[in-house]
């Protein structure tokens, strides 16, 4: 089985949807003093109700995708949040190792849960649609932090050797990873974009009348929702010139603007874009000059006149001329189209590799923070034989042991047992081991050894 891709495109404003309805949810509880409710969408809470500026796909698919998505990363969190092993370069991105066991747990768990709020996100798919597991779930949710440039909440990453135990787990090929964050815009088809209402061109809206001005306001001045502007401005769509000169498709290419945003904003325009529309009616037509004349409309009716005015030939040979250009002009947009596909292709690829050489590079720092332990606490226990095995020589033959080494370790161990002085007789021999007097304002830290014969 393959690692199924997942959508991007509205994941942000799904998101904005679903906090929403928990809010509805919560509240309808509380009134029917409910409790225990394991359901999602309990019966008659009012959701299609208080939702009535979403689509009805939006609230069938978005909400029960979010759930399941929560859901495995509660149960995920869960589970691995005392399994770190490493935590990384980027503190909210640690690694985890959890075993076979554990990873049974997380999808048994997750399924469970799903089944019980009646939220499995698949039923609701359409026919051949890519299926979802646990382990997708995780990596949309990932995905969303990434998208929103979240740095607080803990990811808690799989590290190489779980992701070889999930593909397992999860009936994945041996070299895939379940866990890979590998969503991707898909392009709405015709139908989906039927809803976004006023399909205003940058041509249409010049008919209107509208000033140049309009052109040239900025989105943001119009419009006071960032999630609304910032993708747009991210895109380098910045004024109502730059939106309106482009077509529903181009702007649904723009990554986490969907087809609800792209509503919102087309009916922000129209509402603002009412005091810029000029009224020509009590113009004198006579007056104007001919720079003024020279709109699309005007362009239209002479280009008319003088096709009108051409015999067939003539028009045959015109005809043949515009096709050429249409022609021409469909190749280069075929293959502009095409090497965009490509440098999407490649980008990604790149991305991916990217992905791969970080997680190499974090278990790299890992492996070798881990040796460079070892060989520390190496050094450490090599010290401690060294001393072992010189204590031992000094036993076996203290003969051939220089005396003073053996009185610094006389010191040592006077030290280490806080012993004041030793008095001892040795083969007629007194040795007297003190602490060397010094004034009663200074402070004894040395000792003084005196050897003699004795009486």
């Amino acid at each position: 089985m393959a690692v199924n891709r997942f959508a991007t495109n509205n994941l942000v404003a799904e998101h904005d949807i679903y906090v929403k309805y928990l809010e509805i949810r919560k509240k309808f509880i509380e009134e029917h003093n409910w409790t225990d409710v394991k359901e999602f969408v309990p019966s008659r809470c009012g959701l299609f109700e208080n939702l009535s500026d979403v689509p009805p796909t939006t609230i069938k698919r978005g909400l029960y995708k979010w759930h399941c998505m929560m859901l495995s990363y509660d149960i995920w969190k869960n589970l691995v949040k005392s399994h770190i092993v490493w935590k990384g370069a980027i503190e909210y991105k640690k690694s985890v190792n959890v075993s076979y066991g554990v990873l049974k747990r997380f999808k048994y768990a997750t399924e469970q849960a799903i089944h019980e709020a009646r939220c499995d996100y698949n039923r609701r798919l359409p026919h051949n649609q890519a299926q979802y597991d646990a382990c997708r779930y995780l990596a949309m949710y990932w995905t969303y932090l990434d998208i929103i440039k979240d740095d607080k909440t803990q990811r808690y990453y799989p590290d190489a050797e779980t992701r070889e135990i999930a593909a397992k787990v999860f009936g994945y090929k041996e070299s895939e990873n379940p866990f890979v964050m590998n969503g991707t815009y898909w392009a709405w088809s015709k139908k989906d974009i039927e809803d976004t209402s006023m399909e205003e061109t940058k041509e249409t809206m010049e008919e209107k009348n509208y000033s140049k001005d309009w052109f040239s306001t900025l989105l943001v001045d119009i419009i006071d929702d960032a999630r609304l502007t910032n993708p747009l401005w991210r895109a380098n769509i910045r004024t109502v010139g730059d939106f309106v000169s482009k077509s529903d498709k181009e702007l649904l290419k723009t990554r986490t603007f969907g087809v609800v945003k792209l509503r919102k904003v087309k009916e922000a325009i129209e509402k603002d874009g009412k005091k810029y529309i000029i009224d020509n009616s009590e113009e004198n037509p006579e007056e104007k000059t001919y720079a003024d004349v020279i709109d699309r409309k005007h362009i239209k009716e002479t280009v008319g006149d003088i096709v009108n005015r051409m015999n067939e030939e003539e028009k045959k040979a015109l005809s043949y001329l515009v096709g050429c250009a249409l022609e021409e002009n469909k190749t280069k947009y075929d293959a502009l189209n095409k090497k965009y596909d490509e440098l999407l292709k490649t980008a990604q690829e790149q991305a991916d590799k990217y992905d791969k050489l970080l997680e190499q590079k974090l278990e790299c720092e890992a492996h070798n923070s881990r040796l460079r332990d070892e060989n520390a606490n190496l050094k450490d226990e090599n010290e401690g034989l060294k001393s072992v095995a010189e204590s031992r020589r000094i036993a076996s033959n203290p003969k051939n042991f220089d005396t003073f080494a053996l009185l610094n370790i006389v010191l040592e161990k006077m030290k280490d047992s806080k012993t004041d002085n030793i008095f001892i007789t040795v083969d007629g021999m007194t040795i007297d081991i003190h602490k060397k007097f010094e004034h009663p304002f200074g402070k004894a830290d040395s000792y003084t050894i005196r050897t003699r014969e004795a009486r």
